[in-house]
């Protein structure tokens, strides 16, 4: 499952595509691609024609996250399977490059959120759903 979703050409990757549907969703990829969304809060909605290049980021860095995620999970689960797809992310800190990722169960009807911040050129995941790490 690495590398799922590594086509970048599925990605809107151009600021001037990106709009807000639905009072503060952002498509990142197309329903028909891997349909995920950046979740806007209310003052982030405000301010999106500052967040457009953080949101370009995000989309851009998605396959290099979800593999770090992916990684994780198997190293603590000590299981091939990942039955999650990535739906949402939330823009925690801009500053700081840190956000929340929300994936949801691909056989049961659960879901998860993964909290990760960029630093020194990498991901680091801070929290892995009910998993608090330092």
């Amino acid at each position: 499952m690495y590398n799922r979703y590594r086509d970048i050409n599925k990605f809107i990757t151009d600021t001037s595509q990106l709009q807000i549907i639905n009072n503060n969703e952002v498509y990142i990829s197309k329903e028909e691609d891997y349909d995920i969304a950046v979740i806007l809060e209310e003052e982030q909605v405000e301010r999106f024609e500052d967040l457009k290049a953080f949101i370009v980021w995000i989309a851009k860095s998605i396959c290099e996250v979800d593999n770090h995620v992916q990684a994780f999970d198997k190293q603590r689960s000590q299981t091939e399977d990942f039955p999650y797809e990535l739906e949402c992310v939330y823009i925690q800190e801009v500053y700081t490059n840190k956000i929340e990722l929300d994936y949801w169960g691909t056989y049961e009807n659960t879901q998860f959120s993964v909290e990760c911040v960029y630093e020194n050129n990498q991901f680091v995941i801070k929290k892995f759903g009910t998993y608090e790490l330092s």
